[in-house]
């Protein structure tokens, strides 16, 4: 029988701490729904460094001299560290089907856009939609 992760209980405010810092180390934001994800997937951080509670830890990440080995660490933990060509289909679909013949429709003079995909670790994501763009244009 497998046994449950036992999870730690983060409390509102600490949640709103540790998010802060979080936000202010790499820029990644979890809003007050998002505290579960935190407590989940950060409680084996608390008990690796044999703690009992996330304010504990949350001084830790302040204070101890590994600050941002640790904080690293948390950006994995909490990343989904996942790439590959043509991922998110409904996306996609969406992109191909809906927002790029209207660009097409709408930019016909300056035939330039700008797109930016976000969290891309080894580049599948925005060579799909290059395919996807070079598609629309030429077929």
């Amino acid at each position: 029988m497998l046994e449950r992760e036992e999870i730690i209980p983060l409390s509102e405010d600490v949640f709103r701490l540790l998010r802060d810092l979080i936000k202010d180390y790499c820029g990644m934001y979890f809003d007050d729904n998002s505290k579960y994800i935190l407590e989940k997937r950060l409680s084996k951080r608390v008990k690796s460094h044999h703690l009992n509670d996330f304010r504990n830890y949350y001084r830790l990440l302040l204070y101890d001299k590994r600050r941002d080995e640790e904080l690293s660490f948390i950006v994995d933990v909490l990343t989904v560290n996942e790439t590959y060509f043509f991922r998110e289909m409904n996306q996609l679909k969406a992109l191909s089907e809906e927002i790029l013949p209207e660009l097409k429709n709408t930019n016909r003079e300056s035939k330039k856009i700008r797109i930016w995909s976000a969290g891309c670790s080894t580049g599948e994501e925005p060579y799909t939609i290059a395919m996807m763009v070079l598609e629309q244009v030429f077929f």
